[in-house]
């Protein structure tokens, strides 16, 4: 059953239907298969095929949209391992459909813009929200409406009761995506075909390896897309800052955030999604 983040994304993406999209699943829900094959590494949140108009008129090729939602309280960071959830997926799909072009795109409340330089040198492209969504349905009583005003002034968390579609996001799968949809799928499918980087989307979503590992594992995919772009970005540690040859660099890329999930939240949320994250 889609929780609210998802819900909005859906209603979103419908909206956006008459400027070039067709939804993998038009009814809602998980994209398990698309491709004609199973999503692997785990089903994604939605998918849809852009397909762009030319100057004439004329259909141009399609891009697979790959799209999963990350309603948590923290910032995404390049060392935050649900981004490789994601990312993971995405450059599967790639290597085992070389002559697709395909963009993953996340969807989150906060992006640090570590990440953004990250997406863009890659090629996946990233939507915040700046709030999180909570289903309407959580505060269906006077009680627990209170309740809910009651946790979202004092912990000053930005809650909003809502599943339907929202500007903001029908805006990104409108104007902004499509502006830069063509590069972003080019880059994408550079980066995902070089050899080392599925294994190190692997590494990073692994949520169980130690801190040195994922600081070494981002130094080393960072070091391949640098060598597959050409370009020198800054959005996570240096090989050598990784294996500890140097004092760690002042990068906030390498931080890791404390979550927090208050049993205020537990019990306002026990009915729909789980809303964990970092104090402000």
């Amino acid at each position: 059953m889609p929780v609210a983040l998802e819900r909005v994304i859906h209603a979103s993406l419908t909206e956006s239907a008459p400027h070039g999209y067709r939804l993998a699943k038009p009814e809602g829900g998980e994209v398990r298969r698309l491709l004609g094959q199973p999503v692997a590494g785990g089903p994604l949140d939605n998918a849809a095929f852009y397909t762009p108009l030319g100057d004439d008129g004329v259909p141009g090729p399609p891009t697979t949209v790959l799209i999963e939602a990350k309603n948590v309280r923290q910032w995404i960071y390049p060392t935050t391992q649900e981004l490789y959830q994601l990312l993971d997926k995405a450059a599967r799909l790639q290597v085992a459909n070389p002559g697709r072009s395909v963009v993953p795109v996340l969807v989150c409340r906060r992006a640090h813009f570590t990440t953004a330089v990250m997406a863009k040198q890659m090629g996946f492209h990233v939507i915040e929200t700046w709030r999180q969504y909570v289903r309407p349905i959580v505060a269906s009583s006077e009680e627990l409406q209170r309740m809910f005003d009651e946790v979202n002034t004092e912990l000053q968390y930005n809650l909003a009761l809502h599943e339907g579609s929202v500007d903001p996001m029908v805006n990104q799968f409108v104007n902004v995506l499509p502006r830069r949809i063509e590069e972003a799928a080019q880059r994408w499918s550079a980066v995902a075909s070089h050899p080392a980087v599925p294994l190190r989307l692997v590494e990073l979503r692994d949520d169980d390896i130690s801190q040195e590992d994922r600081s070494t594992a981002l130094a080393l995919l960072k070091e391949a897309v640098n060598e597959v772009t050409g370009e020198e970005r800054v959005w996570g540690p240096n090989l050598n800052e990784a294996e500890g040859h140097l004092e760690p660099s002042a990068n906030p890329g390498t931080v890791t955030l404390r979550r927090i999930c208050t049993p205020e939240i537990k019990v306002l949320i026990s009915g729909g999604q789980r809303i964990s994250g970092s104090p402000r």
